[in-house]
């Protein structure tokens, strides 16, 4: 029996190789892993006040948009300081694990820190990794003393190719159903709708790509 299981196996690995071939001539099966990156940074002028629903806010945001979130609320550090913290960035690569995962052909996530924010909260999209996508969030909320500093960082992994049969299902199926990237720009818009509704009053600072920037300032 189980020889008849792996045989079948296999005979759909190759199904969906021939069906993908003959779907799209023109995408290639070489394994291949992309991870793009993006982040937009705020100034928000907000109340003490108004810290607890900014917070409430951005988790609720999270938790509408993702599988998994993991929130640290830390008390704003004493004096304020005068310029706000930004996000710290680290990639694994440059780890001597990283060396092995470029062995295998694979690469290592860049973490996200939020040294001393008020907020730290970190969310992941997980419903599309069997398919070879990863989608991770992080936010840093700091206080300084003219208000907060909001930082949204993103980071969205594909495999494509023939890695293995999810992968090769990926290529059939994103057409149809789009990649867990498609809830990066929609999740920064909810976190900033939603301290915009707790009060807060936001001046765009920086952001990348170029998407991230408003039309007009906030």
């Amino acid at each position: 029996m189980n020889k008849v299981i792996s045989k079948l196996k296999e005979l759909s690995v190759l199904g969906v190789i021939f069906s993908t071939a003959a779907l799209s001539a023109c995408s290639s099966l070489t394994p291949t892993q992309t991870t793009k990156a993006s982040y937009v940074i705020y100034d928000v002028k907000a109340s003490e006040a108004e810290l607890d629903p900014m917070m409430q806010g951005i988790k609720e945001a999270l938790q509408k948009n993702t599988s998994k979130v993991v929130i640290n609320e830390n008390p704003p550090p004493y004096p304020l300081p005068k310029k706000p913290g930004h996000f710290v960035k680290k990639s694994l690569n440059d780890s001597g694990l990283g060396a092995f995962a470029a062995l295998s052909g694979t690469s290592l996530p860049t973490l996200v820190s939020c040294p001393d924010a008020v907020l730290s909260a970190t969310a992941t999209e997980s419903r599309f990794m069997q398919y070879g996508q990863h989608t991770t969030m992080w936010v840093c909320l700091y206080a300084y003393d003219k208000g907060y500093a909001l930082d949204i960082n993103a980071s969205y992994s594909e495999k494509e190719g023939a890695w293995d049969v999810n992968t090769l299902s990926e290529m059939m199926v994103k057409p149809a159903l789009g990649s867990s990237e498609q809830f990066i720009p929609r999740t920064f818009n909810d976190i900033i709708a939603a301290v915009k509704k707790a009060g807060g009053k936001l001046t765009y600072v920086a952001g990348y790509p170029a998407a991230t920037k408003p039309k007009k300032q906030a």
